[in-house]
């Protein structure tokens, strides 16, 4: 019974994110809402409960701001008061809003530990910008990075501290790569996507053109990909297709196999003196066919059709310089003209 409790818990966060945004985009940048989510209402609990983080009334009520921010965009979101961008971009920059709170007021209290929760912030700051870019968030990574530098720059002024401005620099390059790589990822994800878009367009007018759907397709390249398809082979494959495809489809090969075997039975007539084989290569040949196509539909290697060519050149006495496709076609002709 708990396998089960656990296992439905864990589709839980699946089919919310399906069930609501049908863009790969969307998906993910609902996954991120969702889980940052889950992340802020499990860790203010546990630092207004004194576990985690400063201790003071001040960060107490910062903290609650920012979990009531939280939950008030999530219940927009749930209940559509609020789009996915508007409720996301509340709630990173609620917390951000709250993180520089809490680094001015760690300035206005020199300390070690202040300053040590200062750098903590500055890289909370850089996970913020790192979800806003996975959630394909254009310009909140900018603004966010702002925010933090523009915050870590006034404590660096207010506590002139070596150890801040030691890490100033670092901190500086690290947000300006984070925001320019977070920008090419989101150009790439949007340029995927219109692709994305693009080909399913191409293959629904496909399968509309075709009056076939994916698994009918699917079915007849298989079929076609056998070297040697059997009856039940071909009974598959038309149940699949439906009842009008299979019209057509029987229709259209008893007529190729009509005008083939009108044109084999020509080919005996006018060629007489060849073999079956070699009448076959003789259609292919008037087809305008190349000797790797003549191969290929044969099934035949290079060497034994060059060797069926060569003795239909003897057999109609024809010399090295004679174009076999010529005297092919001359012949035809003839006995046209004969009967």
């Amino acid at each position: 019974m708990m396998k089960n409790i656990f296992n439905n818990w864990k589709r839980l966060p699946k089919a919310f994110i399906y069930g609501r945004e049908s863009t790969v985009s969307g998906r993910q940048k609902l996954s991120v809402f969702l889980y940052g989510s889950i992340i802020l209402f499990i860790g203010i609990p546990l630092n207004l409960l004194g576990w985690t983080g400063p201790d003071s009334t001040f960060y107490f009520y910062l903290n609650l701001m920012n979990l009531l921010i939280g939950a008030v965009s999530l219940i927009g979101y749930v209940k559509k008061f609020l789009s996915l961008d508007k409720a996301l971009a509340i709630l990173l920059v609620a917390t951000q809003l709250e993180i520089s709170a809490e680094m001015l007021n760690c300035s206005f209290h020199p300390s070690d530990y202040h300053i040590s929760l200062i750098v903590g912030n500055l890289v909370l700051t850089m996970v913020l910008v790192m979800l806003a870019e996975l959630a394909y968030m254009r310009y909140l990574p900018v603004v966010l990075s702002t925010i933090g530098m523009g915050t870590y720059t006034f404590c660096l002024y207010v506590l002139e501290s070596p150890i801040l401005q030691n890490f100033y620099i670092l901190y500086l390059l690290v947000f300006i790569t984070i925001c320019f790589l977070g920008e090419r990822l989101i150009r790439n994800s949007k340029a995927l996507e219109q692709e994305n878009t693009v080909l399913k367009q191409d293959e629904a007018e496909l399968l509309d053109l075709l009056r076939l759907n994916k698994r009918q397709v699917k079915a007849y390249i298989e079929f076609s990909k056998k070297e040697a398809p059997t009856t039940e082979d071909a009974e598959r494959l038309l149940e699949l297709v439906g009842e009008r495809s299979q019209r057509n489809i029987i229709n259209t090969v008893a007529d190729y196999l009509t005008k083939k075997q009108t044109q084999m039975d020509r080919i005996a007539e006018a060629l007489p003196e060849l073999s079956l084989s070699e009448r076959e290569i003789c259609r292919l040949i008037l087809q305008g066919k190349k000797l790797g196509e003549i191969c290929g539909l044969l099934g035949k290697t290079e060497n034994n059709v060059t060797a069926h060519r060569g003795h239909i050149r003897k057999k109609l006495g024809l010399s090295p310089q004679e174009n076999l496709k010529e005297a092919l076609e001359k012949r035809m002709k003839q006995f046209s003209g004969n009967t």
